[in-house]
């Protein structure tokens, strides 16, 4: 039986300061073991795969190798002991759980029969609990209120509990409306991650009958704020999968509209609404250049949300550089998207290992095509490296297979003659091993060859040449099977902007009428 890696996952997964916190806090609660938990500790993050075998070699001589299932499952224990003391003290502790603390606070006032005190923090924990509508937590909050009700009043005992259970039974239907559209909110999402176009009729059939349910008619059955953001984020997506993108830009307008009618506190912290004014901008993108020019304001209003906590700030950049380096390529502002190319790296370094493969390569190649499409190609190259030395992995193929080609154009540019020659031959081989040399790469690694032996003052067979590339690519395009092919467009600009002896970024905007 293979050996559990759960508890390297565990350790691998915490922060610098979460791994000094649990080595203070195990000096201070783990007694007379304390070396051993640690050892083991220290061994196992010091691994880059778990290699229980290793453990065993290292640790022969020690005791606590004999029983080491039960050494792991209990520095387990300790780590995750550990991190529920350091939430405690965290400033981007859950809201969730101090409600959690509200409840047992409770427990221990009522134990030890200190009534007045329990009154008063009741009130206050339904209060709270309400603004938050964690309607789990007022359940549990109204068990101890009808405790107290049957076993503390001595009048009217009877009116106070029905009133209670009335008090329950509204908590219960406010809990089921907000249930009900969070459910059919991720029934939804889930049905619609593939496309449409692929999806078949019985598919279809019941993405229909979903969104035909009773409470997607209209928000006045939307009895929480939640409910109602639900409401809207579902339609939004729905709308906006379907190609409705007028009906879709409304949703997600009024959901934004929703979120800044809350309270500050409410949404300064909640990832939601990050996540409601992306998936606004992504429609305002789908709508093209008419909603462009919200991309700077809605942008401006995420980043100056507060940080949070590092999981929070991952997901807020991946929102926000994804969103902001499509503004500059979508405008055509190439020169002012590479000024902010310098602001963003800083950040992106120090969060980059914990980026998700797929967004990191989409980052580093629109990142290229701005410095590519601002004629910065040393910059260029420097971002390509960063795809091309990548680990190779199966996300975003179409980005690592496109950094091969782009580079012949770059290197092109930069007059790298002699690294052209070695890199053809040595990415022909790669392209042709692993089945991926097809019309799109051999026509540009055939072209850049030929340009290669043509005299770089000789204007005319220069331009032939160029002109014969830029017809071969079209006519690709043409074929009624083709498939959008990632960097055609890009080398198409590139082909026309040197046949017009005009820059790039002018070739894009007046391809796309920007500006006009």
């Amino acid at each position: 039986m293979r050996p559990s890696d759960n508890l390297f996952k565990l350790i691998h997964s915490l922060s610098p300061s979460e791994k000094r916190y649990f080595k203070i806090y195990a000096e201070q609660h783990i007694i007379g073991k304390k070396n051993n938990y640690m050892l083991l500790f220290d061994a196992i993050a010091r691994q880059k795969e778990y290699d229980e075998a290793a453990i065993k070699r290292k640790f022969r001589k020690e005791k606590f190798i004999r029983q080491l299932t039960f050494t792991k499952n209990a520095l387990t224990h300790k780590i995750m002991k550990a991190l529920r003391s350091f939430q405690e003290g965290s400033k981007n502790r859950s809201e969730s759980a101090g409600l959690k603390d509200l409840v047992h606070n409770l427990e221990i006032l009522y134990q030890k029969e200190l009534l007045n005190q329990f009154k008063k923090e009741l009130k206050r924990s339904k209060k709270i609990a309400y603004q938050a509508e964690d309607f789990l937590i007022l359940l549990r909050l109204l068990v101890w209120e009808k405790k107290y009700v049957i076993e503390q009043s001595a009048k009217k005992t009877r009116q106070k509990l029905k009133k209670v259970i009335e008090e329950e039974n509204k908590v219960l239907q406010l809990h089921t409306n907000q249930t009900t559209y969070y459910n059919l909110s991720k029934q939804i999402l889930t049905s619609l991650r593939s496309k449409v176009s692929d999806k078949k009729k019985k598919e279809l059939l019941e993405l229909e009958d979903l969104i035909q349910h009773p409470l997607l008619q209209s928000e006045e059955q939307a009895s929480t704020f939640m409910s109602k953001t639900y409401y809207h984020d579902t339609l939004g997506l729905y709308h906006w999968k379907m190609g409705n993108l007028s009906k879709a830009f409304s949703h997600y307008e009024q959901l934004v509209d929703l979120w800044e009618s809350s309270p500050q506190s409410e949404k300064q912290d909640n990832m939601l609404y990050r996540q409601s004014l992306g998936n606004y901008l992504n429609v305002c993108h789908a709508m093209g250049q008419d909603k462009m020019g919200l991309f700077p304001f809605i942008l401006k209003k995420i980043k100056s949300l507060p940080k949070g906590n590092l999981e929070t700030q991952i997901k807020t950049f991946q929102l926000t550089v994804h969103h902001e380096l499509l503004y500059y390529l979508n405008t055509g502002k190439f020169e002012e998207g590479a000024k902010v190319i310098e602001i963003i790296e800083a950040e992106l370094r120090t969060l980059e290992q914990q980026l998700p493969t797929s967004e990191l390569l989409s980052i580093y190649y629109n990142i290229c095509i701005i410095y590519f499409f601002s004629e910065d190609f040393t910059k260029t190259l420097l971002w390509l490296n960063e795809i091309l030395s990548h680990p190779r992995t199966d996300v975003r193929k179409d980005i690592q297979q496109f950094a091969k080609i782009l580079q012949f154009i770059i290197h092109y540019e930069l007059d790298n003659e002699e690294i052209l020659e070695n890199l053809y031959r040595s990415v022909y081989r790669s392209l042709k091993k692993e089945e991926q040399l097809h019309e799109f790469e051999e026509m540009v690694l055939s072209y850049i060859k030929q340009l290669l032996v043509i005299n770089p003052f000789d204007k005319k067979a220069l331009n032939e040449c160029y002109n014969e590339f830029g017809e071969a690519i079209s006519s690709m395009q043409a074929k009624p099977d083709y498939v959008h092919i990632l960097g055609a467009q890009e080398t198409i600009i590139w082909v026309v902007s040197k046949l017009q002896e005009t820059s790039m970024g002018d070739i894009f905007r007046k391809a796309t009428g920007i500006g006009q």
